[in-house]
């Protein structure tokens, strides 16, 4: 009877552990892709500023985007600077998660890519 009890408790807390452990690894993976846009959006903002504030320097523009991606964890892949728009494509590099590394239909959702164009006013 009592052998019964902890085994039941074993076997509750085991499945306790495996769903906890992959319901955190999909949100991980989901909650990167969502974030996407807004660090997107963030990089574009400061190259924007640092464009005002330089005059027009293309450069020093290219400088802070790849600044700014860089202390926010992202990778800088696109950057242009056209007569009406600033255009900033970053990459938010792959979650270290038990789970989706090791299911093969969450591998493309590892990691995730944005652009955004931002106005020049």
């Amino acid at each position: 009877m009592r052998s019964d009890y902890f085994r039941t408790i074993g076997i509750l807390l085991l499945v306790a552990i495996i769903a906890f452990t992959i319901v955190n690894d999909i949100g991980s993976v989901l909650t990167t892709h969502y974030n996407v846009g807004g660090e997107a959006e963030r990089v574009a903002r400061e190259a924007l500023r640092n464009y005002k504030l330089t005059s027009g320097s293309h450069d020093q523009a290219l400088l802070a985007a790849k600044l700014k991606a860089e202390q926010d964890g992202a990778v800088l892949t696109g950057f242009q600077i056209t007569q009406t728009d600033i255009r900033v494509a970053v990459r938010l590099p792959a979650k270290k998660t038990w789970v989706a590394h090791r299911v093969a239909w969450l591998k493309p959702y590892l990691k995730a890519e944005g652009q955004l164009d931002l106005p020049i006013r």
